[in-house]
């Protein structure tokens, strides 16, 4: 299986850079007789485009051409009476034949049916390949329900348009090949290993399991000068994280590891401040917002409510705080009195796309 990054950036659904949960993937084909992934990749890369796939698979060599990051929203099965799989699955279209020739809706015929077989042979081998890699990057289980959908099975289940794919293709060419069986392949491509249960090894999410005396002692023993303001952040990360659903003895333990315990020497936090010119929670900001400082609950709210997104993109209570650098909010996240506020919901928000940049 050979990827080939051909990101569609000038594309709308690029250009937006929305996240999708990455719940589910869906396997399309093109509905038209092009085997070339190529001539997609030419012709969607512009503005006017408002669809987009996450990959083409090549009909006439089984290569993939990925046109979206995984983790964008694409636009790739429309939407039904319960909703759009676009906000949930990776969409993947499988070219087509040149031999075939549609005659109307999802008839066809077909000049010459070996070369058609051995193309939607390859497609099919590849989309195993790829379903079984992103299945095991996304801990996603092929045989779970509604995990891995056609586009057929989607707007059965009201979430996509009126379509057929791609089982209309495999039926009319006699290949044998269903959508049951495409899962049980993709199963079996993953190995012996067995897909991580989403509840495996430590979760950010949760109830804290360190006190607020244990940190304190933690981070003392780490770093005996630390300041007075990390020591008063620690009740917050708690109640904030309580707040939340996030561990904040986690969230808490993030800050040290990538501060050097607060040390800001030998840690991440030293590239974080040369690249981006900021840092969470502190909230020490500089270029045209140098001096500023937000105060220490507005930025343990962000940390956690940061943290948060990344147990799978889930769209917090709370959002994150973002300023451009005139210092103007786009979007605000307050905690008094435990009232939470959000202009945007997190699935909508790119973390590469702030300003300044808030990596934790």
């Amino acid at each position: 299986m050979r990827i080939i990054e051909s990101f569609l950036k000038s594309n709308r659904c690029y250009q937006k850079a929305e996240q999708n949960t990455r719940g589910g993937l869906m396997l399309h084909s093109v509905g038209c007789p092009q085997p070339s992934a190529q001539a997609f990749v030419g012709s969607w890369n512009n503005a006017e485009k408002a669809a987009c796939v996450h990959a083409f698979i090549d009909a006439n060599t089984g290569d993939i051409y990925q046109t979206l990051p995984w983790e964008y929203r694409g636009w790739h099965c429309g939407s039904g009476a319960k909703g759009s799989g676009n906000d949930t699955h990776i969409g993947v279209e499988m070219c087509e034949p040149s031999c075939i020739k549609y005659t109307g809706g999802a008839t066809f015929t077909c000049s010459n049916i070996p070369a058609a077989q051995e193309a939607v042979r390859r497609t099919y081998e590849s989309a195993v390949q790829l379903f079984a890699e992103l299945c095991k990057k996304f801990r996603l289980d092929p045989l779970a329900d509604g995990v891995i959908l056609s586009h057929e099975e989607g707007h059965r289940r009201g979430i996509a348009s009126n379509h057929g794919d791609p089982v209309h293709l495999w039926n009319q060419l006699k290949m044998g090949y269903t959508m049951d069986g495409f899962r049980k392949a993709v199963k079996a491509a993953m190995g012996s290993a067995t897909v991580p249960a989403a509840s495996s090894g430590t979760r950010i999410t949760g109830t804290a399991q360190a006190t607020a005396d244990q940190m304190r002692a933690y981070i003392k023993a780490k770093n005996p000068n630390v300041a007075q303001s990390v020591i008063d952040m620690i009740p917050l990360y708690l109640s904030e994280g309580a707040a939340e659903g996030i561990r904040g003895d986690i969230a808490f333990s993030q800050s040290c590891l990538e501060t050097g315990n607060f040390t800001f020497k030998g840690s991440a936090v030293t590239l974080v401040i040369i690249a981006f010119k900021a840092y969470l929670p502190i909230f020490i900001l500089t270029d045209k917002l140098a001096g500023v400082l937000v105060n220490l609950d507005l930025g343990c709210v962000a940390h956690i409510c940061v943290t948060r997104f990344y147990d799978a993109y889930y769209q917090s209570a709370a959002a994150c705080i973002l300023y451009y650098l005139a210092g103007v909010p786009v979007c605000h996240a307050v905690s008094t009195a435990g009232a939470r506020l959000h202009d945007k919901p997190m699935h909508a928000m790119r973390a590469d796309s702030y300003v300044p940049h808030f990596y934790v």
